[in-house]
């Protein structure tokens, strides 16, 4: 063993195994040793049996990063290599996903009558849309209808107000430009636009914590080197990131930052009230 001891091995055999997800495993070859108190799984063995090594918190940081992307959309980019450390998708329900996205079930499909009444279906995809009607525009309506789910998972999981609506609504429409699109064959429009490979290592949690490092000439000797703000969108013609102050209540950009993607700014005002109840 690693404190150079030696022990007895009792007995060997197969164990089956039930995952927090439900997923079944079978364990081959399992040593019974009653000297260790502790159950031990070699990753490097399940690598070797062909299980696949799945990092759950770095999944749902990139769920997070992309704006509550759906689980499709996220197979997706992680099958194109282009999400680190991800190659299997599993997402759970997110309260934050369904704020912004649950639907009312579907009716019945109307496939079988347009299948059979072909002419009438044809008459009315050449129909004109009516004034003052913007639902007959399908697509772009379906493509607002996007940008507002998105935009409300997000400040439900930010906890922000909706006088954030803006710098949300600004934030998921970069995140739609770095996102798969049907209508491109399954190319991303940023790279289609701008001919360059797309990266997403800047990419970070909407209103997480971030710190802010403060210029020599903006403090003294013995004041803080860094100010807590709030992340709210990426700089695009200018390099950095966009935060909000809550102190001086304004906006600001940096490109100095430490970000904690965990924290968000609920989390910050209990553990004040905490501190001082």
């Amino acid at each position: 063993m690693a404190n150079h001891g030696v022990t007895d091995v009792v007995g060997k055999g197969n164990i089956n195994l039930e995952t927090d997800l439900g997923c079944r495993l079978i364990l081959r070859d399992v040593r019974h040793i009653p000297d260790i108190r502790l159950n031990i799984i070699s990753t490097g063995k399940l690598d070797d049996d062909g299980y696949v090594i799945v990092n759950s918190s770095s999944i749902e940081l990139w769920y997070k990063r992309l704006g509550h992307l759906s689980q499709k959309g996220m197979q997706l980019l992680a099958k194109k290599k282009l999400l680190p450390d991800v190659s299997t998708i599993e997402l759970q329900t997110c309260a934050d996903y369904l704020a912004g996205k649950q639907h009312r079930v579907a009716f019945k499909s109307f496939y079988s009558f347009r299948k059979s009444h072909p002419l009438t279906w044809c008459i009315q995809m050449l129909e004109k849309s009516i004034p003052k009607t913007p639902q007959h525009n399908g697509v772009a309506e379906r493509m607002n209808r996007t940008i507002c789910e998105l935009i409300k998972c997000m400040l439900s999981h930010s906890k922000l107000p909706k006088s954030f609506l803006g710098e949300a609504m600004r934030t998921v429409v970069d995140l739609i430009n770095l996102s798969l699109s049907t209508s491109l064959a399954g190319d991303i429009p940023y790279r289609v636009w701008s001919g360059k490979d797309i990266s997403y290592k800047h990419l970070r949690v909407f209103g997480c914590r971030a710190f802010v490092h403060i210029p020599k000439d903006k403090r003294s000797k013995l004041d803080d080197k860094t100010k807590p703000c709030t992340f709210l969108g990426y700089g695009h013609e200018e390099f950095g990131y966009i935060l909000w102050d809550p102190v001086n209540r304004k906006v600001i950009r940096s490109r100095d930052i430490v970000f904690l993607e965990k924290q968000i700014s609920d989390d910050i005002k209990q553990r004040e009230m905490r501190e001082f109840s």
